[in-house]
This record gives structure tokens, C-alpha cells and sequence, in this order.
């Protein structure tokens, strides 16, 4: 799907979609979405034996030390059968760890053996707790976040402001399911708590000043866009499969311009799609993330919106069941294009950029 130059990158990330299909499909992940804990960490595990967790941090820090092009690809694969549990949260974790230089919580999480989450939203982190840092211990004075999948965890990673000092930092708390508020949301994949951190304590791991915060950001936008690119190829491949055999007038509905064009438009798109999101990883780019981000994701969730109910409209009224998936790819992408930014301060963004831009 993401173009590799490398033959083992490209052989990871096909052993990582076959792993997938076989060991935690999307019927898997509705199926343990019902448990007490919302996930099945099993694949979650076996994910961090094979090394999902580590593909780009350097081989110092017990990582692989792959392409960041990779680790996109492996997100695409994982929005292909919309993975459930905090998988996200803790990739997420484990680069932002490496970019801080907390190695001690790193050499836990890569392997696997902690399951860590960590607030989506870019408002949990412009906007943190307070603390009170004495020792490398922080004690936090006021303030909540919203966590995925808070009560299942075993820790949790937020980001805080100690006023002292004047700096920003990320405090590793023990996860607390006392502390925690469910959101009602309508996905049924990805559980939200509000998470209430005054009186709490935890461990200072490291500090993070603008740039990183930022480049964080640029990290949670960019990797979602890609989720979004995979979940779009796999509504669209469900779309055309079904056309293939489902027959209206005697024929396949297929075989009609009517729904050919539709899936051409998706296909189309996808396409331009995939490779806008694949260039945000690249290193050639980085100088224009500030640009690629934005346009990146709001075209990565406008896709995924539109080609869900692309696929909604040629599986009929047997797409708007529960006995086929389409509506799970729907709703997950109305779920990521709140996150970090909705999409229409991103749109924003880029208006203010697109006034002042020269050819």
C-alpha cells in the first residue's frame, strides 16, 4: 500500500497484515470490545514480540531502527481491520519516550510487558494538569485528560505543567481506574475516560519543550492520517468485492457506471491520499510539516468519511446492518477526525496558509 523501497520493510509489513487477518480481526476486536476490558491484549502482546512497538526507535534504545515510511505503513495495516485496545496510545508512547530520553519506561514498554495510554487530544496537551515536582516526583494540583481505554491500562503518560520551574513535563502515573469517568461516544472499538489527576502522583520521565511538543502533534496527525488511508482501502475493497456478486436486473450491480464511477472516485482519491500521508514521514519533507500535516489529515478523514458511506450506498440497505462492518469503518473515522485537532481548525490552518502562499 505504502510504498517501500526496501524488500525486508516490505516483508515486515505483509507479515504484519497476514498476522493481522488471522490473529485479531475486526470481528476479534467487536468480540473483546464487550469484555470488562474493552481489548484483547493478547494481540497487543504478540505485536510487541514481533516488534510493532520498536520499528523506528534506534537499535541504542532496543528498537530496529526501520523507516519512518515503515512504521506508516504498519499504522495503514492496522486501519485496515481497525485494530481495537490502546495500540496507538502506546506507539505513540514509545516514540515520544525515545524523543525525551526516558529509557527506563522505554525498556518496559517496547517489549510489551506494559500497557500504557496517553491523551489524543492536542487541548490535553497545550493546556496540561498542574504539578508540583519535588525529587523527580510530581504531585498534581488540578486538572483531568481524556484517556483511551484508562481503566485497562497499566499506566498512564500526561503531560504536565510544573510553574516553578516553567516547563512542561511527562509524568508517568500508575493507572488508577478510581480516577476515571467513561465518556459516551459512539465507537464501539475505542473506550474514553475522564481521568481526574488532582491529588495524584507520579513519576517525572522527561521534559518537553515546544519544538517537541509540536513535532508530538505533527506525530499523532500524521500516524492517524495513515490508519485512515488503510481503513479506507479495506471499505473500498469491501465495496467492490460486494459489487462483484450482488446482482440487480439480472446482473452485477458492478457492472453498472453508476457504481463504477463511485469506486473509481474512491480509488482515485485513495490514492492521492496515500501518498500526501506517506510524505509526511519522509525526511526530504520535514522542513514542511507545518503544511503536509494539515492537508495530510483533513484529506486522510474527509476520505475515510466519504468512502465509508460510498460503501454504505452499494451495499444498499444491507449495508446499514449490523451484520456487515461498514458502519464500525464510519464511525472510527468520524472518531479520528476529532483528534488531535478537529478537522475544521486544520481547514483553518491551511486558509491562513493558502492567503499568504506563492507558487
Amino acid at each position: 500500500m505504502i510504498e517501500l523501497p526496501d524488500k525486508t520493510e516490505v516483508e515486515v509489513v505483509e507479515a504484519l497484515g497476514d498476522f493481522l487477518a488471522k490473529e485479531a480481526p475486526l470481528a476479534r476486536s467487536l468480540q473483546a470490545a464487550q469484555s470488562a476490558a474493552g481489548f484483547d491484549r493478547g494481540p497487543l502482546e504478540h505485536l510487541s514480540s514481533l516488534g510493532f512497538f520498536r520499528l523506528s526507535s534506534e537499535s541504542e534504545a532496543g528498537g530496529l531502527g526501520l523507516s519512518q515510511r515503515l512504521v506508516g505503513a504498519c499504522c495503514a495495516q492496522a486501519g485496515r481491520v481497525l485494530l481495537g485496545g490502546p495500540w496507538f496510545e502506546q506507539l505513540l508512547a514509545a516514540r515520544l519516550l525515545e524523543t525525551t530520553g526516558a529509557t527506563g519506561l522505554l525498556d518496559e514498554l517496547l517489549p510489551g510487558p506494559v500497557l500504557a495510554s496517553l491523551p489524543l487530544a492536542a487541548s490535553d496537551w497545550r493546556d496540561p494538569p498542574r504539578v508540583a515536582v519535588t525529587g523527580g516526583r510530581a504531585r498534581f494540583v488540578s486538572g483531568s485528560c481524556v484517556l483511551g481505554f484508562a481503566d485497562s491500562v497499566d499506566a498512564w503518560l500526561v503531560p504536565a505543567a510544573d510553574p516553578v520551574a516553567g516547563a512542561m513535563v511527562l509524568v508517568r502515573v500508575r493507572a488508577e481506574p478510581g480516577r476515571t469517568e467513561p465518556r459516551r461516544g459512539f465507537s464501539t472499538l475505542w473506550r474514553g475516560f475522564d481521568v481526574q489527576l488532582a491529588g495524584g502522583e507520579g513519576e517525572v520521565v522527561g521534559e518537553l519543550d515546544a519544538d517537541r511538543l509540536q513535532a508530538h502533534l505533527f506525530d499523532i496527525a500524521r500516524l492517524l492520517a495513515l490508519v485512515s488511508v488503510g481503513a479506507t482501502a479495506a471499505v473500498l475493497e469491501s465495496a467492490t468485492e460486494y459489487a462483484k456478486v450482488r446482482e440487480q436486473f439480472g446482473r452485477p450491480i458492478g457492472s453498472f457506471q453508476s457504481i463504477q464511477h463511485r469506486l473509481a472516485d474512491v480509488f482515485i482519491d485513495l490514492e492521492h491520499v496515500k501518498n500526501l500521508a506517506a510524505a509526511t514521514l519522509d525526511p526530504a519533507e520535514q522542513e514542511h510539516l507545518h503544511r503536509l500535516v494539515p492537508m495530510a489529515k483533513v484529506a486522510a478523514d474527509r476520505l475515510a468519511v466519504s468512502s465509508a458511506g460510498t460503501a454504505l450506498q452499494v451495499h444498499g440497505g444491507l449495508g446499514f446492518t449490523w451484520e456487515l462492518p461498514v458502519h464500525h469503518y464510519l464511525k472510527e473515522a468520524l472518531r479520528r477526525r476529532t483528534v488531535p485537532l478537529p478537522t475544521a481548525v486544520y481547514r483553518g490552518q491551511l486558509r491562513e496558509q493558502a492567503l499568504s502562499y506563492n507558487l
